[in-house]
């Protein structure tokens, strides 16, 4: 096969599958657009692939535990209580004083959580 057929074919496969996914509630457009706009996540765009990240300091429960590998809607909720109590979080480190978040939780997330 060649090349431009592989890359239409690859094309139209992501596609349907995204298609797919959104039918199923799986994939929430407007609620990312509604989050982005919240400051809550954004993407790095200083690289050829974007990187989705999320602020701790500013986030809803719903968007940490959308946005991080091994934190449900629980640990989500301990992060926000622990913020609102201890204020803004200034380090990885700081989060993982948060029951429930250890260091394997946070070195899956390292490079998506920011704190500004």
């Amino acid at each position: 096969m060649n090349k431009k057929l592989v890359t239409l074919i690859a094309s139209i496969f992501l596609m349907l599958t995204f298609q797919a996914q959104a039918q199923e509630g799986k994939v929430n457009h407007h609620n990312h657009l509604a989050r982005a706009e919240a400051g809550e996540v954004s993407h790095n765009k200083s690289s050829t692939d974007a990187v989705e990240t999320i602020n701790l300091n500013t986030a809803s429960a719903s968007a940490i535990s959308e946005m991080l590998n091994g934190v449900g809607p629980a640990k989500a909720a301990a992060i926000v209580d622990f913020r609102k109590k201890n204020g803004p979080f200034k380090s990885l480190e700081e989060v993982q004083q948060v029951k429930g978040i250890g260091e394997k939780t946070l070195v899956k997330n390292q490079t998506i959580i920011r704190f500004d």
